[in-house]
């Protein structure tokens, strides 16, 4: 991390850094009952690291120009393998860092009850949703250039601002602020906004963890209220996405039956 913050001090033009930590397969002494252990000693070294790497980029003036984010591999069961340890999972949890970062938790605590069939976690975001907003927010990319990246259409989490250089105010973008009545829904509901200029509207579904479903309404349409009915969904929770000439807005939906 020192070095990546002298390169990036010293001018490199790389857009993209990859360091690499190891040790996280603790398949024994994870941890134990007075919370010491690997694992801890890994987060530990890991929060340092991001921790002097951002004291770094404050001081050396470039702490607006950069976003991180951590990357693994694999998840880890959510019980112990009987060696004060774990084996390898589907779910993990993901560290995004820097000034960019809309700070919080994404997500609900872990449910250790509800487990899939092989007995790992169910994962509630798709990680490729942390890319799209890196490809979007960060880096200005369009859903085409997100699609033609991850080979699927997949919404951004929303973890980053917007970056500045990113321009919504030309080509009439607008961002629009939407009703669902009734929400939650059984069979029907209606999404209704204003729209103050002319353009472009298009209005997708997508899956609770961010995956696309299938596309409601597209088409160019004149200013004035919208209406677009929403019908036909299985119980559960979606995503509901409203662009207006290229602005994006997001709305929850849940379906009861």
């Amino acid at each position: 991390m020192k070095l990546v913050a002298r390169l990036i001090s010293g001018g490199l033009k790389s857009k993209v850094f990859l360091v690499y930590m190891g040790g996280f397969d603790t398949h024994v002494q994870q941890q134990d009952e007075n919370l010491n252990g690997l694992h801890p000693y890994l987060l530990e070294m890991l929060s340092t690291g991001i921790g002097t790497f951002m004291q770094d980029a404050l001081i050396q003036g470039f702490a607006d120009r950069v976003v991180g984010m951590t990357v693994s591999e694999f998840g880890r069961r959510p019980y112990e393998n009987g060696s004060r340890g774990t084996d390898h999972g589907a779910a993990s949890v993901q560290f995004v860092f820097g000034n960019g970062v809309r700070a919080g938790v994404y997500g609900e605590v872990p449910d250790l009850v509800n487990l899939d069939s092989n007995g790992d976690l169910r994962y509630q975001w798709d990680y490729r949703r942390v890319y799209a907003d890196v490809i979007e927010n960060w880096f200005g990319g369009t859903p085409a250039d997100t699609e033609g990246v991850l080979e699927e259409r997949i919404l951004p989490l929303g973890v980053l601002q917007r970056a500045t250089s990113v321009d919504d105010a030309y080509d009439g973008k607008v961002q629009v602020e939407v009703r669902v009545m009734p929400n939650p829904m059984t069979d029907q509901t209606t999404l209704e906004w204003y729209q103050p200029v002319p353009g472009v509207v298009k209005v997708d579904i997508y899956g609770s963890e961010g995956r696309f479903l299938q596309s409601l309404y597209a088409d160019r349409v004149s200013p004035g209220t919208m209406r677009v009915p929403v019908r036909g969904l299985a119980s559960g929770s979606y995503i509901c996405t409203v662009s207006v000439n290229g602005a994006r807005t997001i709305v929850p939906i849940t379906v009861v039956r």
